[in-house]
């Protein structure tokens, strides 16, 4: 546990120093996640399985086809090179962290962009630079289609979509609740809530359905998320998300909603968020994979209320951090046996 406190107590530091540093730093928390994350050995919950995908591209192993193709090339790519799976880990996890810490940059350019990178570490790191990198770098991408719909870039945004789904297919629902935010985002404020409400009320009915009914339209290597029922290691942890993503729902739409287009268009996904996360709530691990896809958005608004808010904003931004550093430490701590020990190949 001491090396996540500490990669996470420096990241947090560099976050908050004087403004005027904050280019070199970028690069700084750059290189320091990039070789925290990229370089572990046998830590992680996808080492392991993805040290094995590896392999598949160098012995033509059947299950490979079932990899999404744009992985499935950079493999290729690499194994041509003759490069070990440790240096691609290591590249790969490195695009992750340079893209998503990017995006923010450009996005808080005016502001100190540095606490959205922090904030995005402390939520993020432990999913998406060490545990499902597929899904990472959909999810990056994706969020780059956001900016792309909200300045009305259609062409970018279905690129960006289609590369995130060769990454990760399941990245396609959410390219659609996407398009479907950026449309809700065009409807007054007092119609939004009503529809909200309405799909609440269908998501609670909707909930009661025992999904395993629908398993044979599921691809095989779905099952596993599905058949992992009422895990109290995933339900106890989506309990205090839940609440905080309802929080920042709330004080966003009672003071800011129909400010910025790109925020509105992330609270709107972090409603469908909502509603997925109760439509789900008897399948935990499905439902922190699918949440996973929403984290840069709530990371967005958090940051956007920070730097917004005026009445009480030294009390929001210590609520704000404070649930970050305990979703950090609480995820590592509730799935530390693939996290802990922490080793890393230059150690």
């Amino acid at each position: 546990m001491l090396p996540y406190f500490l990669i996470g107590l420096l990241v947090l530091s560099l976050c908050i120093v004087d403004r005027s540093y904050r280019f070199s730093t970028f690069y700084i928390l750059i290189a320091v996640t990039s070789l925290f994350c990229g370089l572990r050995d046998e830590t992680g919950n996808d080492y392991f399985s993805y040290n094995e995908i590896y392999q598949w591209g160098n012995t033509n192993d059947s299950s490979y086809d079932s990899i999404e193709p744009l992985f499935r090339y950079l493999i290729n790519v690499f194994n041509y090179l003759n490069f070990n799976f440790e240096f691609f880990l290591f590249i790969f996890t490195s695009l992750i962290v340079a893209i998503s810490y990017g995006v923010y940059r450009n996005i808080f350019y005016q502001n100190n962009f540095l606490l959205p990178i922090g904030l995005f570490f402390l939520n993020n790191m432990p999913l998406f630079f060490m545990s499902v990198i597929r899904q990472g770098m959909a999810a990056v991408l994706l969020f780059c289609a956001i900016i792309s719909i909200s300045n009305r870039r259609i062409v970018y945004f279905i690129l960006l979509s289609i590369s995130a789904a060769l990454f990760h297919k399941v990245s396609i629902i959410i390219s659609v609740l996407i398009y479907i935010s950026y449309q809700v985002s065009k409807i007054d404020i007092r119609y939004y809530s009503k529809l909200l409400i309405t799909l609440f009320t269908f998501s609670l009915i909707l909930s009661n359905i025992n999904i395993d009914y629908f398993t044979n339209i599921f691809d095989k290597k779905y099952l596993v998320y599905i058949n992992n029922v009422n895990d109290n290691n995933y339900n106890f942890f989506m309990g205090g998300y839940f609440l905080f993503k309802i929080f920042i729902i709330l004080v966003y739409l009672k003071y800011f909603y129909g400010i910025k287009k790109i925020a509105d268009i992330n609270i709107i996904l972090l409603s469908f968020s909502v509603l997925l996360n109760i439509l789900l709530y008897r399948y935990g691990e499905i439902n922190l994979r699918i949440s996973g896809y929403f984290d840069m958005s709530l990371v967005y608004v958090s940051a956007f209320l920070i730097f917004t808010i005026k009445r009480y904003k030294a009390i929001f931004t210590l609520i704000v951090i404070s649930y970050f550093i305990i979703h950090y430490l609480k995820f590592i701590y509730n799935f530390s046996d693939v996290f802990i020990p922490y080793r890393n190949i230059l150690i």
